[in-house]
């Protein structure tokens, strides 16, 4: 049973629980450990989030009726908001996070100057110059029985003001969602909510929300995670050289002049289109194998793949689940490599099946930094 007070009603509030939601997600992504919901020792946050030893009081606010939240009101007998902020962040470095679509426009200043001054001197000296900013500053230290300005000042700099009606975080949680799984977002944050719902109290580390999740058939992307990318690439690329050698005799490979000519005009041109052509047994895939396996010798980022072998897509981000890569193939080798890089298309005459006829299949799939080679099987043996 939760405890007496806010946490029986705590999801009544749906801009506190899109900010909770949002919360989570942060944590898919790997930027904090865990989350309490509503901890019974800290007064006024809907939650603490924790990296390391770093945590992070939560305090979410719909809006405030007059359009922004003052000194005053943030202060007054039924928010009590400033008080708790310095109770619990003096003497240690915790932080304060206040979200709300109604800003908190003095608040937010102190605390940005705060950050900026490079001193408490500074701070004193330069950033309370102001007339306004200095009455501001004093409102808030009566509000605080008045500590020294070097306690003021290194409670400020760890207060955070944010601002965002309820839609634009919604957008920001289903976007934060699409990155994270192939599944309808409106599904993922519906089973966040009840995970939420279900742990008032608890501390949810971030392996055992995927653990959830993946218990009620919400998998992670292996592409959440960027640094996962150069792992998938290399997966796929040899998975083609694994069957490519297979047809080759004695799966030996024969140097080829054509090979060389490729590696130049590669390693000689910018954001090329190379196309290699042949008739049947002319040794396409020979060359193709040879090519990639020279590249990954000199550490060129490389993915490699066969059009006839997939089931026809309509775009690049249906080829790339095709081939276990859960994504257009370019954006993940473009992942993977963060520079020059090269994709390598074998059986290119197979696109118009697999393209399911689209004209500009492969046009999006070729920014212009990236170099292209292509493997086909046309009557000429030709390099272009």
């Amino acid at each position: 049973m939760p405890l007496p007070g806010g946490p029986a009603d705590k999801f009544g509030n749906r801009y506190e629980a899109w900010w909770t939601i949002s919360q989570l997600v942060r944590m898919l992504h790997g930027q904090a450990e865990s989350i309490r919901i509503e901890d019974p020792w800290v007064t006024k946050a809907e939650f603490v989030i924790s990296s390391g030893s770093q945590k992070e009081f939560h305090q979410a606010k719909r809006s405030h009726p007059e359009g922004k939240w003052s000194l005053a009101s943030l202060g007054s007998p039924d928010a009590k908001v400033l008080q708790a902020i310095f109770r619990e962040l003096a003497g240690n470095d915790t932080k304060f996070v206040f979200i709300s679509s109604s800003d908190a426009p003095e608040l937010r200043e102190l605390s940005e100057r705060a950050r900026q001054a490079e001193s408490v001197q500074e701070f004193e000296a330069r950033f309370l110059a102001a007339k306004e900013v200095k009455e501001a500053f004093e409102r808030l230290t009566k509000s605080w029985n008045k500590p020294s300005i070097e306690t003021v000042y290194d409670v400020l700099r760890r207060i955070e003001v944010r601002t965002s009606d309820e839609h634009s975080l919604e957008e920001k949680v289903s976007y934060g969602v699409r990155a994270l799984f192939l599944r309808d977002p409106d599904a993922v944050c519906a089973e966040l909510r009840q995970i939420a719902e279900n742990s008032v109290h608890r501390t949810i580390t971030r392996d055992t929300l995927v653990a959830r999740l993946d218990d009620r058939g919400f998998k992670l992307r292996r592409l959440a995670r960027l640094d996962n990318a150069p792992a998938i690439v290399s997966e796929v690329t040899n998975r083609y050289l694994r069957d490519a050698r297979k047809k080759l005799i004695r799966q030996s490979l024969i140097p080829r002049a054509a090979t060389q000519t490729l590696l130049d005009q590669i390693t000689n041109t910018t954001g090329s289109d190379l196309v290699l052509t042949g008739k049947a047994g002319a040794g396409k895939t020979a060359c193709g194998v040879e090519l990639v396996e020279a590249l990954q010798t000199r550490g060129v980022p490389v993915l490699a793949f066969r059009l006839d072998r997939l089931e026809p897509v309509s775009t690049t981000a249906e080829l790339g689940q095709e081939l276990a890569l859960e994504e257009s193939p370019v954006l993940v080798l473009a992942a993977a490599a963060r520079r020059e890089a090269v994709l390598i298309l074998d059986q290119l005459d197979a696109v118009s099946t697999t393209s399911g006829g689209s004209s500009d299949f492969l046009d999006t799939s070729n920014p212009c930094w990236l170099k292209v080679a292509v493997c086909a099987t046309t009557s000429d043996c030709t390099l272009l």
